[in-house]
This record gives C-alpha cells, structure tokens and sequence, in this order.
C-alpha cells in the first residue's frame, strides 16, 4: 500500500518513517480503517487488537465470593449482616455474567 496523502504521498508503506506513522496514528482521527489497519500492521501494533482470553467467569465469582465470605463472614470477626451483603453480591454477580437464570 502506498501512503495517499502528506509528505509521502505515492511512498510505499515501507518506505514512510515509523515517527511519521505514529504521528498520523495519534493525530489523524479521519484515516480510513483499511490505511489505519496497514499502518499498523507495518509498525507491529496490530497484535495489540487481539483479544484477550475470555476468563472463567465461574470460577471468578467463586474465588469471589469465598474470599468475601472469609474476610466478612462472622466465624471471621465480621457479621451475620455483613455476609448478606457478601451473598446478595454473589447472587448479582452471578446474574451478571449468566451463571444463575434469575
């Protein structure tokens, strides 16, 4: 791909300085998609876009709720209303992520 505008306009891609690719990168808002992705790429920023893996939202909110349950339980100094809170915020957090139809 050849840069269509600026200074190095008709340039290869290859050829265009990475300052001036970056410039463009954080100033330009109106780049097309297609440039802004070949830019990119070019410069190694695309591995960047990928996403993260999805967690195990199961075990998150388990791990979650034991720790709550242990630091606010009352067999750990904490209370019995204290750990209402700490199950009403489980029963949420499972609704959240879909663990739980209610």
């Amino acid at each position: 791909m050849r840069m269509p505008f600026g200074k190095y306009r008709n340039v290869p891609l290859e050829e265009v300085p990475d300052g001036y690719l970056l410039w463009l990168l954080d100033n330009c808002q109106q780049l097309s998609p297609t440039l802004r992705e070949a830019m990119e790429e070019r410069l190694g920023l695309n591995q960047r876009r990928r996403a993260a893996p999805v967690p195990n939202w199961e075990e998150v909110v388990r791990a979650w709720y034991q720790q709550m349950a242990l630091a606010f339980g009352p067999e750990c100094g904490g209370s019995d209303e204290a750990l209402r809170v700490v199950e009403e915020g489980y029963a949420r957090l499972c609704r959240l992520v879909g663990l739980w139809p209610w």
